[in-house]
C-alpha cells in the first residue's frame, strides 16, 4: 500500500510553523518507496558535501525505509520554520506524525533526521545552498526503554545522551565534550578530558596576553592581571600614556617621555638643580665659585702676604 504521503507532507507544513500554518509554506515528498520497490534509495547529503538540491531525511533504523521531502519557505519566515523544526525534531512530535502517516507496520520504528539541505537565492537572485547536520531528538524511544537513564547511558556526565536504536553498539548518541575540554565523551572511551589551554600549541599563551600569568584550570584558564603600567582584562594589555596626565609626574620643567609600561623625566635644565623624577630647584648663582667675586676672609682671621724681600729692596733705592 502506498504510503500516506499526504500526510507526511503536512505533518512537515504544519511543523515548520509551529503548529499553525505560515503562509507560502509547502513540502512535497521526492522518495518514499512502497512496499515491495526496489527503487535505489537517493544518496543522503553529507554536511561536507554540497551538490544535493533541497532535502530532509528522515531514516528508520530497523527496517532501512528513507523518505525524502523536500520544504519551500518564503525568505521572511526561513529563520522561524528552522526554529520550529528543530523544536519539533527535538520534542519528537514530527516523527509521531510521521510514524502515524506510515501506519501499523511502523508503529515500533524510530526514526532520525539524518541531514538537510537548504537553498536560496539572496537580493541579486544568486542561487545559494549550505547542508546541516540531523538534528537531534528524542528518538521516540519509552522511557522503560530508555539506555540514557542509566548511568547517562555510558556517555561522560558532562555531555548529553540521547537514545538512538542505529547504534547497534551502544544504543545512544553521546553529545560533543564541552568548551576546555576534549575527547569522544563516552566513558569506556577517552570521556572528556581537560585540556589545558596554557599549554596548547594553537594558541599564545592560553590566549592571555603575553604579559601576563595563564593559569589552567578545569574545563578553562583563567588569565592574571595585566602588570604596572597596562591595563586591561589580561586577556589584553594595553600601555598606557603615563605622560598624558599631570606630564607623566615629571617636573614641569622636564620633558616626559612615554615608554612601554612606563616613562622617563629628562634632566633638569642649565641653572637647576635636582631630579625631573623629583623636583628642579633654582640654583643659586653663588653656589658655583662665589658667583665669581673676590672672596673676602671674615674679620678676625688673618690673611697673610708672601712678600719677595729682594721686590721691596729694589723699590727702597
Amino acid at each position: 500500500m502506498p504510503l500516506q504521503l499526504a500526510s507526511i507532507e503536512a505533518a512537515f507544513v504544519t511543523a515548520a510553523g509551529g503548529g499553525v500554518t505560515i503562509a507560502g509554506v509547502t513540502a512535497q515528498v521526492l522518495y518514499a518507496p512502497v512496499d515491495g520497490s526496489t527503487a535505489p534509495v537517493p544518496a543522503i547529503p553529507s554536511s561536507t558535501r554540497r551538490r544535493m538540491s533541497r532535502r530532509r531525511l528522515l531514516q528508520s533504523s530497523n527496517t532501512g525505509l528513507t523518505i525524502v521531502v523536500r520544504l519551500t519557505v518564503p525568505g521572511s519566515s526561513v529563520a522561524d520554520a528552522s526554529q520550529n523544526l528543530g523544536a519539533a525534531f527535538g520534542s519528537g512530535e514530527l516523527l509521531t506524525a510521521v510514524r502515524a502517516a506510515l501506519g501499523a507496520q511502523y508503529a515500533e520504528s524510530t526514526f532520525r533526521s539524518t541531514a538537510s539541505r537548504q537553498a536560496w537565492r539572496d537580493s541579486s537572485g544568486v542561487s545559494k545552498g549550505a547542508v546541516a547536520s540531523g538534528r537531534i531528538s528524542n528518538q521516540l524511544v519509552a522511557a522503560d526503554q530508555d539506555p540514557c537513564t542509566s548511568n547517562n547511558g555510558g556517555c561522560h556526565g558532562l555531555v548529553t545522551c540521547t537514545a538512538d536504536p542505529s547504534n547497534v553498539d551502544t544504543g545512544v548518541l553521546c553529545g560533543q565534550c564541552p568548551d576546555g575540554y576534549a575527547g569522544d565523551a563516552v566513558v569506556a572511551g577517552t570521556g572528556c578530558l581537560d585540556v589545558d589551554e596554557c599549554a596548547a600549541t594553537n594558541l599564545v599563551n592560553g590566549g592571555c596576553s603575553p604579559l601576563v600569568v595563564c593559569s589552567n584550570t578545569v574545563g578553562g584558564r583563567t588569565c592574571g592581571g595585566c602588570p604596572a603600567g597596562y591595563v586591561g582584562t589580561g586577556v589584553t594589555c594595553a600601555d598606557v600614556d603615563e605622560c598624558a596626565a599631570a606630564n607623566g609626574g615629571c617636573d614641569s620643567l622636564t620633558t616626559c617621555a612615554n615608554t612601554a609600561g612606563a616613562r622617563t623625566c629628562s634632566a633638569c635644565p642649565s641653572g637647576y638643580k635636582g631630579s625631573g623624577e623629583t623636583r628642579c630647584n633654582k640654583q643659586s648663582a653663588c653656589a658655583s665659585n662665589n658667583g665669581g667675586a673676590l672672596q673676602l676672609h671674615p674679620p678676625g682671621h688673618p690673611v697673610v702676604f708672601a712678600v719677595d724681600p729682594t721686590l721691596a729692596l729694589s723699590a727702597w733705592k
